[in-house]
């Protein structure tokens, strides 16, 4: 869909974990930027754009389902996924609800699996991001049918003003000569 490769962000505090993310990434034929930090993915977030933002969930300054939702308060098109190794059902569905996660997937996870993922992922951004283009397209097309729509209807009452004008000239001329 795009021809520059889509940015992914991913963040851990493992830098072994960031490191297998940013091979896969990039094995995926994306871009990848990794960080440590929570606050440093924040202000990436307000610098540029990213289709996917991976965040472990048991971060030291900041827990991912927070980072995620965030996120998704200065990025809303980004999917976002959240991986941990703690295998709790509340946890998963207390991310899914505050975060609005894309996906939530246990550590370890498969590699293929994680490939899926993130073409996924990816493919739900540019679908989002393709319809709010379709739909700035469809208002501004509207707004310009609505403006020759009133155009035109301005040129039917001066052409009706016009012809009446002349069937009165007309219909004058014809009782003077008459």
């Amino acid at each position: 869909m795009n021809s520059t490769p889509q940015s992914i962000l991913s963040i851990d505090d493992d830098p072994l974990i960031l490191k297998v993310l940013e091979d896969l990434v990039t094995r995926s034929g994306y871009q990848s930027v990794t960080t440590t930090s929570t606050d440093e993915a924040l202000r990436y977030a307000l610098d540029r754009k990213f289709a996917v933002v991976i965040a472990d969930h048991n971060m030291p300054d900041m827990m991912g389902a927070d980072l995620l939702h965030r996120f998704a308060q200065i990025q809303p098109a980004a999917s976002r996924i959240l991986i941990t190794g703690i295998k709790s059902l509340d946890i998963v569905t207390a991310a899914v609800n505050s975060g609005e996660i894309f996906r939530f997937v246990t550590k370890p996870w498969i590699s293929a699996e994680m490939m899926a993922t993130l073409h996924n992922a990816v493919q739900r951004y540019e679908l989002i991001e393709t319809n709010r283009s379709l739909e700035r397209t469809t208002l501004d097309l509207n707004q310009k049918l609505s403006d020759a729509n009133a155009r035109l209807e301005k040129q039917l009452r001066e052409l009706g003003v016009e012809i009446l004008e002349h069937q009165f000239a007309r219909n004058s001329v014809q009782w003077v000569t008459g």
